[in-house]
């Protein structure tokens, strides 16, 4: 197996951490999961700026998907709001990986159900309308040949799947 690094990312309420946590239950043997938010770094408080914290969680997940493989010969799949894929090539720790050892993933979900689901699982103070940097967040998922997957019918069992069968087929 090749040595990758997936990072998946979406909008709070698209499914990343449900995802996460589908994985922990259904491990998969050549693939190590993990929550983006439960890195090196903590998160600031939610109404700072949260680039500079991203960049360095980016960071040290290479490091982290370095060794993983390294060690395990595992694909690493990182699950939360990351950089652009056009940014983490540019960070320092993707030395340890080719220019096409990289996978990115999109997690999209209408805004309602979205809503829906922060609301459901008690983090209203998450939802704050649709914001104007989501329209420049999707186009630049979409022009980076990311791997999309709309959530919003879907169970998370369902998504789970397509997350594993588009890493099996992007690294074999």
């Amino acid at each position: 197996m090749q040595k990758k690094v997936a990072f998946i990312s979406g909008l709070g309420g698209t499914g990343k951490t449900a995802v996460y946590y589908y994985f922990l239950e259904n491990p998969v043997k050549t693939i190590t999961f993990y929550d983006f938010d439960k890195g090196k770094y903590k998160s600031p408080p939610h109404n700072e700026d949260h680039l500079k914290w991203r960049a360095n969680q980016n960071n040290w997940w290479l490091e982290v998907a370095n060794k993983e493989y390294e060690v395990k010969g595992n694909i690493t799949v990182v699950l939360g709001l990351c950089l652009y894929p056009r940014q983490i090539p540019q960070l320092p720790n993707a030395k340890y990986f080719e220019q096409n050892s990289f996978l990115f993933g999109h997690l999209t979900c209408d805004h309602e159900v979205r809503k829906e689901r922060l609301f459901g699982r008690g983090n209203p103070d998450h939802w704050e309308g649709v914001k104007p940097w989501y329209e420049e967040f999707f186009q630049e998922m979409k022009g980076e040949n990311v791997f999309e997957i709309d959530t919003t019918n879907s169970s998370v069992e369902e998504v789970a799947l397509k997350i594993k069968d588009w890493i099996k087929r992007s690294t074999s």
